[in-house]
């Protein structure tokens, strides 16, 4: 009778083992004999026990720390368009994500601007204020002859014949 290898998946960590011991969620071991698992490393996790592989963590998520079960969902601002990331990418100014866990920013839209990065919501263009085009960081002054009476304007509005506005 000869002694067994232990199973990828498991382990066997000292002299007179009568079992191998399954890998803990966090870590994997891809061969056979082994007298400890691996870590799994940043970017991918083992959820259960007994893993031969670490899983890459999908599109919307990220593990910056080894040796883990879980992935985490991209906060709201942020965003992870790739597997295996180890870091959520903020959204650049004049995009925006509400949702965690997401693939992609959202344009603003036209009325609203996104002044900073890593924002969860755009702003509407104040009152005296515009924004035609989407994807904006500001918005624009109604000219003189125009105004922007409500919140959201995505154009200004011209003066009606007898009445003028002089002031930006």
């Amino acid at each position: 009778i000869v002694c067994l290898d232990s199973p990828a998946g498991s382990f066997a960590p000292v002299s007179g083992a009568s079992a191998a011991t399954l890998c803990a969620p966090g870590t994997y071991q891809p061969d056979i004999g082994q007298v400890v698992c691996l870590d799994s490393p940043a970017g991918s996790f083992v959820p259960v026990s007994g893993a031969s592989v670490a899983t890459l963590c999908a599109p919307g998520t990220y593990q910056p720390d080894i040796g883990q079960s879980v992935c985490l969902d991209s906060p709201a601002g942020s965003f992870v368009p790739v597997s295996g990331a180890i870091a959520a990418d903020l959204c650049a100014p004049g995009t925006y994500q509400s949702l965690t866990g997401q693939i992609v920013c959202l344009e603003s839209s036209a009325g609203s601007f996104v002044p900073v990065s890593g924002a969860s919501a755009a702003t509407l263009c104040a009152p005296g204020t515009y924004q035609p085009d989407i994807g904006q960081i500001v918005c624009l002054d109604s000219p003189a002859g125009s105004f922007a009476p409500v919140s959201g304007a995505s154009a200004a509005t011209l003066c009606a014949p007898g009445t003028y506005q002089p002031d930006i």
